[in-house]
C-alpha cells in the first residue's frame, strides 16, 4: 500500500502574487521581494523596502492601520504593536504584483535600577542576560556582571540585555569619594604625588605588621598587588608604576588595624 504524506514548510519571509501581461516590465514585477532590516527592538526605526522598478508606484499596508506610498517607508520609534505582516503592492501601468515581509519587534528589558549595597562599596542591578557597566559614559572593560565594586568617583550606569538582544540603560548613579587634603596621614605617606612613575611609601609605627597594597585604575581594574612585613618601625618601600599610562590611579594600603585609599596621579 502506498502512503502519501504532505509536509508544509515555511521557507520564505516574502511571497509575490504573479501577474501576466505583454508589458515589458512584467518579468520585473513577478520578481519583486519586500524586505525589512529587522529584527527590531522597541524604539528602533523599522525600515521597509522593495526592489525598485522604474515608473512603478508603491502602496504599503500593515498592522495598526499602517499605509504608505513610498518605496522605502520608515516607522520611527517602533513599539510591539508594529510587529506583523507588511504587504506592498507594486503597480506599473495595468500590471501589479504584491509581496509581503514579516517584521518582528521584540520587547526591551525594563529599565534597570542601580542600587548600592548597605555596607559594602558595591553597586548591583536587576537580573538580566548580560551587563555592561560604564563610568562617565565610558564602558568599563571586564565589568560585565550584575554588580560592580566602587573605586573611582563618577557617574555609573549599567546597560542590560535580554534574550532577544534588546538593551536598556539605567539612570546615572553618582558616586562621590571623599578626597583627602593630602597623601599624608599620621602613619602613612606616599610621595611624590603627582609622580612620573615611581612613588615611595613610608610607614610609621608599623613594626612587625603585614602590609597589603592594591593599585587600581579609574575603571576599578586591579593592576598591581603586593604584601610585605615591616621589619622596622620606620619602613619605606618604592612602588613602580611607570609601566602604566598617565592618568588617575587609586592605591589602597591596608594593615591589620588601618586602611587608606590614596589617589595617585601619574604624569
Amino acid at each position: 500500500m502506498i502512503r502519501l504524506y504532505y509536509v508544509s514548510i515555511l521557507l520564505l519571509i516574502s511571497f509575490s502574487k504573479p501577474v501576466f501581461s505583454n508589458n515589458p516590465n512584467t518579468e520585473s514585477l513577478m520578481n519583486i521581494v519586500a524586505y525589512n532590516t529587522g529584527p527590531y527592538c522597541e524604539g528602533d526605526d523599522i525600515i521597509l523596502s522593495v526592489n525598485p522598478i522604474e515608473g512603478a508606484s508603491y502602496s504599503w499596508t500593515g498592522p495598526h492601520g499602517f499605509s504608505s506610498s513610498l518605496r522605502t517607508p520608515v516607522i520611527s520609534h517602533a513599539s510591539l504593536i508594529h510587529a506583523g505582516n507588511y504587504t506592498v503592492t507594486v503597480k506599473h501601468g495595468n500590471d501589479y504584483a504584491q509581496s509581503t515581509t514579516i517584521v518582528p519587534v521584540n520587547p526591551k528589558p525594563t529599565t534597570p535600577l542601580v542600587l548600592k549595597h548597605i555596607k559594602e562599596p558595591v553597586l548591583y542591578t536587576s537580573e538580566a542576560v548580560s551587563y555592561q557597566w560604564s563610568i562617565d559614559g565610558i564602558d568599563i572593560p571586564g565589568e560585565n556582571f550584575q554588580s560592580i565594586y566602587l573605586v573611582a568617583a563618577g557617574h555609573y550606569t549599567v546597560t542590560v540585555t535580554n534574550t532577544f538582544g534588546c538593551s536598556s540603560a539605567s539612570k546615572e548613579y553618582h558616586h562621590i569619594v571623599e578626597e583627602k587634603e593630602s597623601s599624608i596621614t599620621a602613619e602613612m605617606e606616599v610621595y611624590p604625588n603627582p609622580t612620573f612613575g615611581v612613588v615611595s611609601l613610608s610607614l610609621l609605627n608599623n613594626h612587625g605588621k603585614e602590609v597589603y597594597i592594591t593599585l587600581k585604575n579609574v575603571f576599578g581594574t586591579e593592576i598591581l598587588t603586593d604584601n610585605f612585613y615591616c621589619d622596622k618601625n620606620n619602613y619605606s618601600k618604592k612602588i613602580h608604576i611607570n609601566d602604566y599610562k598617565p592618568g588617575l590611579y587609586h592605591l589602597k594600603i591596608r594593615t591589620e588595624d588601618h586602611e587608606e585609599l590614596i589617589k595617585i596621579i601619574v604624569q
